[in-house]
């Protein structure tokens, strides 16, 4: 359901109406009736159409449908409904429409005389009181409504910080809070459903003060006309025709043209048509100045039924916005987290001091407009501030946070931003277009805040830029630097049937199987208490050697040989003389 102006509200109904009510409407208006019988059908078919274009009862009641044909039958004679149909088409429409207001008017003095008016509600009555019920209602809904708010923008008053260095605007993120970075956006959205909730409910606050008022503004104007009516017709006989039917100049040179004086008289027409518009003229600029009474007693009425089916769409909209409070509830888990530590404050509590030093360094900045309580120029109220008032730094990541009035405006381009503290205008005010882009960007991503901070214009016109913001990374800082560890950070620790060699584990895992199968004796042994101390885990060395069964040698004699005759010898020839020792010899001398 879309909810508009209440001039635009009332507008639409009134052409639902008429759209209704058009086929009915074009079947009088070309009717050309040629006996009585059809004549009579005309008049009940137009009796009807004032019955349902008034709302006055429904004409599917006889009783409802006999008081209609006798209102009208007293302003429309007979006379009057032959010359009807010669009419022009758009004479008749704005005939009808006239003969609606007076025959409607009558009905009502007759309700009011308690001579007729069944089916018609005591309307104002039921319209002050419908309004002051859907006024106390949307009043009960904007406090449950500002009591989330409130406890949802102090959770989050203190989410947001600025780097020095980048001028990033990030989440932060306590080290003693249990909330992470990806909880304070859930409590974001949270927050930007029920903001829009709360400006619903003001719209509807201020549009139902506004029914209540004219409720009371109309039903003391029926009372005023109704007076006047009784006071007109209570000591007289007949009352002058201006008073009742407007149209009885109108009505008078149809007569005369019906009895056919001036047909074919082409010299005559037009002249006659002239003065039919001259009276039209002068009779519009009377109708202005004095109104007859039945039409001011209809039109009051017309408006307290507009006023009455602004104060139902209302109500409508009430209900319709109880059934969806289910699916914003906010998780009372994530609330008891996010308010560790922290008081409730609503939004004027939360406008703290701001001291001189301050003050000082936000009044050298350009453009900035310092906030003075006692000038009415820069009263708060009357100025439009952008993004409704919230902070447009905090906007950057989609937390509502209201901006401190007492802080002061920084002007660009004949807009109006608000911050929360003064670090955030400080930081604004270096390179405002920035942070403006990255609002514009957060927004295209999330649509609904487009409508909440009314900023349609900003995002059509930079729909074709793909990026609107950079991000700046911090610089890499490197240096070097010594640091000493703990020497022994962890227990020493010896496993003693520790083993590398993966068969001897195998070997292990066959005895202990073999074990089942074993049975178990202890010995004491005098060398059973001594231990080897080892500082390092390793196996200790194992001596290798090889060993034969048969333990035998082999040796071959010594060659040894002497030459005879070497030094010149005559009695004997030189020779050779062979003194090895056999192998036998040189074994027994050994035993």
């Amino acid at each position: 359901m879309e909810y508009e102006d209440t001039q635009i509200l009332i507008k639409k109904n009134s052409d639902n109406i008429e759209t209704c009510l058009k086929p009915l409407l074009n079947e009088i208006v070309d009717s050309f009736p040629d006996n009585d019988d059809d004549r009579k059908k005309l008049f009940r078919k137009i009796s009807i159409y004032i019955i349902l274009a008034s709302g006055l009862g429904n004409p599917a009641l006889l009783t409802t449908l006999k008081e209609g044909l006798a209102a009208l039958e007293s302003v429309f004679s007979p006379e009057d409904l032959e010359a009807f149909p010669h009419l022009a088409r758009a004479h008749k429409v704005q005939q009808l429409t006239e003969l609606t207001e007076i025959v409607s008017g009558v009905r009502l003095f007759n309700r009011d005389c308690k001579k007729g008016g069944d089916g018609i509600p005591d309307l104002p009555f039921n319209l002050t009181d419908a309004s002051r019920a859907c006024l106390n209602t949307i009043s009960s809904t904007l406090v449950t409504t500002m009591d989330k708010v409130d406890t949802l923008t102090s959770a989050i008053e203190d989410s947001i910080a600025i780097c020095e260095e980048t001028g990033n605007v990030n989440i932060n993120v306590s080290p003693q809070s249990e909330l992470s970075a990806s909880d304070y956006k859930r409590i974001f959205d949270y927050l930007a459903h029920w903001r829009q909730y709360e400006l619903a409910t003001r719209k509807l606050l201020g549009d139902i003060e506004n029914v209540v008022q004219n409720a009371i503004y109309y039903m003391d104007e029926i009372k005023r006309v109704l007076c006047e009516l009784h006071n007109s017709v209570k000591f007289r006989v007949a009352v002058p025709v201006t008073v009742v039917f407007i149209l009885y100049e109108m009505k008078f040179l149809i007569a005369r043209l019906a009895d056919g004086g001036y047909i074919g008289k082409k010299n005559v027409w037009p002249r006659l048509l002239r003065q039919r518009d001259e009276r039209e003229r002068e009779r519009e600029r009377e109708r202005e100045r004095e109104k007859p009474l039945f039409t001011k007693l209809w039109r009051v009425w017309r408006d307290t039924q507009s006023e009455m089916y602004v104060v139902s769409t209302m109500t409508r909209l009430v209900g319709l916005f109880e059934n969806l409070k289910p699916q914003a509830a906010v998780p009372q888990e994530l609330i008891e987290k996010a308010m560790q530590g922290r008081v409730i404050k609503n939004d004027t509590e939360r406008m703290s001091v701001i001291s001189l030093q301050d003050r000082m360094a936000l009044v050298q900045l350009i453009n900035f407009i310092p906030h003075a309580p006692k000038s009415s120029d820069f009263s708060l109220k009357e100025k439009k501030i952008k993004y409704l008032g919230f902070c447009a730094l905090c906007l950057v990541k989609g937390a509502l946070v209201p901006a401190n009035p007492r802080v002061g405006l920084f002007k660009l381009e004949a807009e109006l931003y608000g911050f929360c503290s003064v670090p955030m205008a400080l930081r604004f005010h270096r390179d405002p277009h920035r942070y403006i882009n990255e609002v514009i960007s957060y927004a295209r991503n999330n649509p609904h805040y487009i409508n909440l901070l009314d900023i349609h214009e900003e995002v059509e016109d930079k729909r074709d830029i793909d990026e609107l913001v950079v991000t700046y990374l911090p610089k890499i800082k490197s240096a070097n630097q010594e640091v000493q560890t703990e020497i022994h950070p962890t227990p020493s620790y010896v496993e003693k049937n520790y083993s590398w060699d993966l068969w001897q584990h195998k070997r292990r895992a066959c005895q202990m199987a073999s074990i089942v199968n074993s049975r178990t004796r202890s010995t004491q042994t005098h060398y059973s208490h001594m231990r080897s101390e080892i500082q390092c885990q390793t196996v200790e060395a194992r001596d290798k050697c090889l060993q034969t069964k048969r333990d035998s040698s082999t040796n071959v004699p010594t060659l040894n040989t002497f030459m005879w005759g070497l030094r010149g010898q005559l009695s004997c020839p030189q020779h050779v003389i062979d003194f090895t020792e056999q192998i036998e010899e040189k074994s027994n001398k050994r035993f």
